[in-house]
C-alpha cells in the first residue's frame, strides 16, 4: 500500500474545507432572498430536527472506523471483516433511526406541517450509510473525496439556480441540499470493492465494537444537542419567522467560526505529536504561540463583526432579515468565547488524552443551553437563543480552562495584549466613523474592513506585537531561502 503524503493530504483537505466555506457564501445570499424569512425558518427547523436522527443513524461509527480500521488496511481479508461488522452496526442504527423518526412524526402534531421537508432531508441518512466514506478516509483517499465533493457541490449549485426560483420552492431546496451533502456517497459504492468486500454479517465480534462506538456517540450527541437545540426549541416555542431571523445570524456565525478556526485545525496533529513524544517544552511553546495568534486575530475579527453586523446582514440577505442584528451581535461575543474554548479543547485536552473532560464540558453546556432555551425563548425569542449560546460557550470554556491548568502554563505576553487592545479600539472607532457617512452596506463593509486591517496592522507593528513580528520574520526567511 502506497504511503500517502501528509503534506499533500493537508493541502487537499484544506482546499476542500475552504470550498465548503465558499459555497455557502455563494448560495446563502441567494436562498435568503428567494425563500424569505418564513420558508427559510421552515427549512432550518426541519433540518435541526432531522439532524438528531442523522446522528442516531451514524452513531460514532465514522470516527471509530477510521481510528481502528487503519491497522487492518494492509490485509484485504481483515479489512473486509472489520468493515462488514461496522457496516452491519450502521445499517441497524439507520433502521432504528427511521423507525423512531416515523413514530415521532406520527405522534407530534407540531411536526406534521414539516413532514414533507423532513422526509426529503431524511434521505441523507440512507446515502451516508451505504456510502461508507470512512473506508476512503482509512485509505487516505483525500484527493478522491475532495474531487467528488467539489463535483457534487457544483452540480447542486446548478440545481439550486434551476429549481429554486420562488419562495415556495423549499422542498426543492431540501432535495438540492441532500444532493450536495450526501448524494456523492452513491458514487462511493462503485469504488469500495477496490479496498474490501462489505456485507451484512451477524457474529459476536460486532459487540466488541459497540462500547467504543457508543462512547463516541455520547460525545457526538451532546455536541449536536448543544449546537442544534437553539433552532429546534425556537421552532417549537415560536414561529418560522423567528427561526428564519435566527438562521441568518447563526449562519454568519458558523461561517466566521469555520474560517477563524483554521489555525486550530491545522495545529492539532503537530501538538498531538509533540505531546505523544513527551516533548513538553516544545508543546507548551507551540500551544502558547497558537493562543496568542488567536488573541491577535480572532478578537479584532469579532469586534469588527460586532460593529458591522447590520451591514453584513444586508449584504448576505435583505432588509426583511434586519431583526437578526441583535442576535448576530450577541453571537459575535459567543464567537470570541467559542474559539478560545475550542483551543483548550482541541489543542490542550485532546492531545493530553483528557477526552473525558471534553465530554463533561460538552454535556454540561448542552444541558445549560437546553434549560435556558426553554426558560428564555418564550420571552426573548431569537435573541434568547443567541444569549444561551454565549452562556453555554462560556461555561464550556471555564470547565476546559480549569481542567487544562495541569497540562500547560499560559504565558502572559503584555505586548500582544496591549497592542491588540489598542488595535481593537481603532477598529471600533474606524467602523463607527465610516458608518456615519451613510454609505451603501457593501461599500461601507469593504471600506471599514480595509481601513481596519491597515490601521490594525500598523498599530501591531508599531507596538511590536510578538505574534505578528514572528510571522513576518518567518515569511521573510522563507522568501530569502527561496530566492
Amino acid at each position: 500500500m502506497n504511503k500517502k503524503s501528509i503534506g499533500i493530504n493537508a493541502v487537499i483537505n484544506g482546499g476542500k474545507t475552504m470550498l465548503s466555506v465558499i459555497f455557502p457564501l455563494i448560495t446563502f445570499p441567494y436562498i435568503s432572498r428567494i425563500l424569505e424569512v418564513d420558508n427559510l425558518g421552515r427549512y432550518n427547523f426541519s433540518h435541526s430536527v432531522i439532524d438528531y436522527f442523522y446522528l442516531l443513524s451514524s452513531l460514532g461509527i465514522g470516527t471509530y472506523a477510521v481510528r481502528e480500521g487503519t491497522r487492518y488496511r494492509n490485509s484485504r481479508k481483515e479489512i473486509s471483516r472489520f468493515t462488514s461488522e461496522v457496516f452491519t452496526i450502521n445499517v441497524f442504527s439507520t433502521v432504528v433511526s427511521y423507525l423512531i423518526l416515523c413514530l415521532t412524526m406520527l405522534f407530534s402534531d407540531k411536526l406534521h406541517e414539516y413532514a414533507s421537508i423532513i422526509m426529503v432531508l431524511s434521505v441523507s441518512m440512507i446515502f451516508t450509510t451505504i456510502g461508507c466514506e470512512w473506508v476512503y478516509t482509512i485509505y487516505e483517499e483525500y484527493l478522491y473525496i475532495a474531487i467528488r465533493t467539489v463535483v457534487f457541490q457544483i452540480i447542486s449549485l446548478i440545481l439550486l439556480f434551476v429549481f429554486v426560483r420562488e419562495k415556495d420552492d423549499v422542498l426543492w431546496y431540501a432535495a438540492v441540499i441532500v444532493v450536495s451533502n450526501s448524494g456523492a456517497n452513491i458514487i462511493n459504492l462503485l469504488g469500495l470493492k477496490k479496498y474490501c468486500t462489505i456485507h451484512i454479517c451477524l457474529n459476536k465480534r460486532i459487540f466488541t465494537h459497540l462500547i467504543p462506538v457508543l462512547v463516541l456517540f455520547a460525545n457526538s450527541i451532546a455536541t449536536r444537542i448543544y449546537v442544534n437545540s437553539d433552532i429546534t426549541i425556537l421552532g417549537f416555542l415560536t414561529s418560522d419567522y423567528n427561526v428564519g431571523i435566527y438562521t441568518i445570524a447563526s449562519k454568519i456565525y458558523s461561517i466566521a467560526k469555520q474560517v477563524l478556526s483554521a489555525v486550530i485545525i491545522v495545529s492539532i496533529p503537530r501538538l498531538s505529536l509533540l505531546w505523544g513524544q513527551n516533548r513538553k517544552k516544545e508543546y507548551a511553546a507551540l500551544a502558547n504561540r497558537i493562543l496568542y495568534i488567536l488573541v491577535t486575530f480572532v478578537v479584532p475579527a469579532s469586534i469588527g463583526m460586532f460593529c458591522l453586523s447590520k451591514e453584513i446582514i444586508l449584504v448576505v440577505s435583505t432588509e426583511k432579515f434586519i431583526s437578526a442584528n441583535t442576535p448576530l451581535r450577541i453571537l459575535c461575543l459567543a464567537l470570541l468565547v467559542c474559539l478560545f474554548n475550542w483551543f483548550f479543547t482541541s489543542c490542550i485536552l485532546i492531545p493530553g488524552k483528557k477526552e473525558k473532560y471534553v465530554l463533561l464540558a460538552t454535556a454540561v453546556s448542552a444541558l445549560i443551553n437546553v434549560i435556558l432555551n426553554f426558560i428564555l425563548i418564550p420571552y426573548f425569542e431569537e435573541s434568547a437563543a443567541a444569549v444561551t449560546t454565549l452562556v453555554a460557550e462560556a461555561c464550556s470554556l471555564i470547565i476546559c480552562l480549569w481542567n487544562s491548568k495541569d497540562l500547560i502554563k499560559i504565558e502572559i505576553r503584555w505586548k500582544d495584549i496591549i497592542s491588540t487592545v489598542f488595535g481593537c479600539a481603532f477598529i471600533y472607532v474606524g467602523c463607527m466613523l465610516i458608518k456615519s457617512f451613510n454609505l451603501t452596506p457593501l461599500i461601507c463593509m469593504f471600506s471599514s474592513v480595509a481601513v481596519s486591517v491597515i490601521g490594525y496592522m500598523c498599530i501591531l507593528l508599531v507596538l511590536k506585537n510578538q505574534s505578528l513580528t514572528s510571522m513576518k520574520d518567518e515569511i521573510g526567511k522563507k522568501i530569502k531561502k527561496k530566492y
